[in-house]
């Protein structure tokens, strides 16, 4: 078994607060909401949210990719966005684990699925604020 927290974590172990190592986990984790919060706190340039999500995300967003604020995500560490990404406001990702964006993905809802530039490999359900799916 594989006792680097960080590994583990990536794999979907559940880790425990008594495990060693945890308390650096949460403090990474609690660093890049507070990078984040500060991203999304008022007006940014495109070259400034490229800058805080090279430091939510431990590497370099490709100059390519689009990022509107406000994102909300709890790590970033593990989250990798490929070449020529459009990410619409207000999306949230939940980076434990890990996450892949692939190339020219786009992540955007209501009439992105309907624009003629966009291929859509498959309609992702909405929600309503109860939870229950939108008609």
């Amino acid at each position: 078994m594989e006792n680097d927290i960080f590994a583990r974590d990536l794999s979907g172990e559940l880790v425990s607060p008594n495990d060693a190592g945890y308390e650096e986990l949460i403090a990474d984790i609690f660093a890049t909401m507070k990078t984040a919060a500060e991203m999304n706190t008022g007006y940014r340039t495109p070259e400034e949210v490229h800058e805080f999500m090279g430091r939510i995300l431990g590497k370099p967003l490709d100059g390519s990719t689009t990022l509107l604020p406000p994102l909300y995500i709890d790590y970033g560490k593990p989250v990798t966005i490929g070449k020529g990404c459009f990410i619409q406001q207000c999306c949230t990702f939940f980076g434990r684990g890990g996450i892949i964006v692939g190339k020219m993905a786009v992540l955007a809802e209501g009439d992105a699925n309907d624009r003629p530039d966009i291929t859509v490999l498959g309609k992702l359900p909405l929600f309503n604020p109860d939870g229950t799916p939108k008609a």
